[in-house]
């Protein structure tokens, strides 16, 4: 059964861009994972320090791995 991992982050302010890297660099390293489907980082339209990063795996295990 697919697993939707869900992740509210609140940033700090002035943070963000340094964030926003570090998830990219660690989606990259996700990738590479058994059983990683994909992954998304969306932010709240009128507070960009609220985040939800959403990853998609095959099986809740394989997020847990």
């Amino acid at each position: 059964m697919t697993a939707k991992i869900l992740i509210k982050r609140q940033l700090l302010e002035g943070q963000a861009g340094e964030i926003f890297s570090l998830l990219n660099k660690l989606r990259t390293t996700a990738r590479n994972q058994q059983g990683y489907i994909t992954g998304e980082t969306l932010q709240e339209y009128n507070n960009s320090q609220k985040t939800l990063v959403i990853g998609t795996w095959e099986h809740i295990q394989n997020w847990f791995a």
